[in-house]
């Protein structure tokens, strides 16, 4: 069996994408799909100035099972297109561009059994003749637009793209994978026409950290590297809307203001979105925020394990409870304290808990001034938060990475 991979991106990635959610995600289950089913083999689809990216990307199973991965690029295709224009809201390419070319290798030269896409601005895997998987991660920019719209001016067109792009996979019997039942409910079933009669399978994520493969480089790494001492709150997030960093910079100013010094060390950037940028410089906080850029995965599970507090403060994510929560959870030495986001409550429910049970010192997302005083409430009574905070990493931890696999391959061989 071959799964090919829609990897059909425009542009040119570098390494600082590497952290993206989507694609620690798929490293994840890629490497897990490989190591139970020993026959089964993955074509990357992709043009040819990204397999360096995705080669680094996929390392660990380019190293274990390099025998059983291949690319697919626009170098491979067998003459010119002629099908390109049957998808009609897909923008039109000039005839024999580079992913035009990447196209007519996945519809005339693929040798995949199946085709698998987690990504609804992309759109190889339209052009595969064969059967199609498609995850759905979220479509919270349709539950929210708003939220959006300061930083996307056009995210109505956006969402309307991504809501064609999900009905012509309904219409050509792709399969769909929602990570749980809020998403399946009231983003995929809610947002996309045709879908109602679709297969939608329901498979949950766990934690997307594995801590005993990770080296902890000391603290005394993240004061030379850094150039700074002292309490910090690290929330590893490419700076957008949804996550809410604008609530950890008022918080963060009305700490200071008391006399209680943080610092927000973070993946992302505060010149990002307009408001974080102006918020940082009005109220002189540049001194207290580190952005690191792109971090290793030692340099990540150092900067968690040496921080102070773990802060959470998004306002919707895809799988409910924010990874971020279940990374500071898992490294052990820190308390946190998340946003009571969209979704959450449904996340908790799968694995037997509520909002009371699971107490991470929930705090309204536009409130800065509660958010304060709980981080210095949880920073006061350390060991005690950490104790009651057990229980929630022991239930999202039942499910493995194992788990998720062996449901993929149900699918896949069903």
């Amino acid at each position: 069996m071959k799964i090919g991979i829609d990897l059909s991106y425009e542009g040119i990635f570098d390494s600082s994408s590497k952290k993206e959610g989507i694609f620690r995600y798929n490293d994840f289950l890629f490497y897990e799909l490989l190591r139970l089913d020993k026959t089964l083999e993955l074509e990357f689809w992709c043009l040819e100035g990204n397999v360096p990216f995705f080669s680094d990307l996929h390392s660990k199973i380019l190293r274990d099972f390099s025998e059983r991965i291949s690319f697919l690029t626009e170098k491979n295709t067998s003459g010119i297109f002629n099908g390109f224009f049957r998808i009609p809201f897909i923008k039109s390419l000039k005839q024999g561009s580079k992913l035009e070319n990447l196209y007519g290798a996945i519809k005339n030269t693929s040798c995949a059994d199946i085709g698998f896409s987690d990504v609804v601005s992309i759109y190889g895997l339209h052009y595969f003749p064969r059967k199609k998987n498609f995850t759905l991660h979220d479509l919270f920019t349709c539950l929210v637009p708003d939220l959006f719209r300061n930083a996307f001016s056009n995210i109505d067109k956006m969402n309307e793209e991504a809501i064609k792009n999900l009905s012509q996979f309904a219409r050509e019997g792709a399969e769909f994978v929602v990570f749980n039942d809020y998403v399946k409910n009231n983003q995929l079933l809610k947002f996309v026409p045709d879908t109602e009669n679709c297969c939608i399978s329901v498979i949950p994520n766990p934690v997307m950290m594995r801590k005993n493969k990770m080296k902890d480089l000391g603290e005394e790494f993240v004061h030379k590297k850094y150039q700074f001492e002292g309490r910090y709150i690290f929330y590893p997030t490419i700076n957008r809307p949804n996550k809410n960093i604008l609530l950890i910079l008022q918080a963060l100013d009305i700490l200071i203001k008391q006399g209680e010094i943080f610092r927000l060390v973070t993946t992302g950037s505060m010149g990002t979105l307009t408001q974080t940028d102006l918020y940082v410089r009005e109220n002189c906080l540049s001194d207290y925020i580190i952005e690191t850029g792109y971090l290793t995965d030692d340099e990540w599970y150092t900067l968690y394990k040496h921080s102070t507090v773990g802060v959470v403060t998004t306002i919707v994510e895809g799988p409910g409870m924010p990874q971020q929560v279940l990374e500071a959870l898992q490294v052990g030495t820190l308390p946190v304290v998340c946003t009571k986001c969209l979704g959450v409550e449904e996340s908790l429910k799968t694995v037997g808990l509520c909002l009371k049970d699971a107490n991470l010192y929930w705090t309204d997302p536009y409130d800065p001034v509660g958010l304060a005083e709980r981080i210095k409430f949880v920073c006061d009574h350390s060991e005690q938060v950490i104790f009651e905070q057990r229980g929630i990493l022991d239930a999202y931890s039942k499910r493995t990475w194992s788990d998720v696999a062996r449901d993929y391959l149900q699918l896949i061989y069903r």
